[in-house]
């Protein structure tokens, strides 16, 4: 059965990025431990912001993710949708197929329309990600 995580859906990354809002946030796969500092990687943002993050745990232990989210108040207001739907897939189906996706923890709001996604960051574990700008073949 599918059960939906109750945390509060930042608004903003200064709330995304708060230690205690990430513990919560986090506990499924770091098992409540509490984090301790929070350090911004890289951000970009084109529709999403995608702000990676290096974060360490009260254990001495750092992961690495990428938070994937709708802050610009501009954006937002016409992305929840799309913001939802992705979060869904992750939830309810990419644990059921076979395609490689990052592992991916989502937290939704459907009465504000909004959703944060935080996965592992690929880029730290060494992948690449290709632009219209470089050449690439099949």
């Amino acid at each position: 059965m599918f059960t939906e995580s109750k945390l509060h859906v930042p608004a903003n990354l200064a709330e995304a990025l708060d230690p205690q809002w990430l513990q919560q946030a986090l506990a499924e796969i770091s098992g409540g431990a509490a984090v301790v500092d929070v350090k911004t990687v890289d951000t970009l943002e084109t529709m999403a912001a995608k702000v990676r993050i290096a974060v360490r745990f009260a254990d001495g232990h750092t992961r690495h993710f990428c938070l994937k989210a709708f802050f610009n108040p501009n954006i937002a207001r016409g992305a929840g949708a799309t913001a939802i739907r992705e979060a869904r897939f992750y939830e309810r189906i990419a644990p059921h197929i076979s395609v490689r996706s990052p592992r991916a923890i989502a937290h939704i709001d459907d009465e504000k329309q909004t959703a944060i996604l935080i996965m592992e960051d690929l880029i730290h574990a060494g992948a690449h990600f290709c632009s219209a700008l470089e050449p690439f073949t099949a």
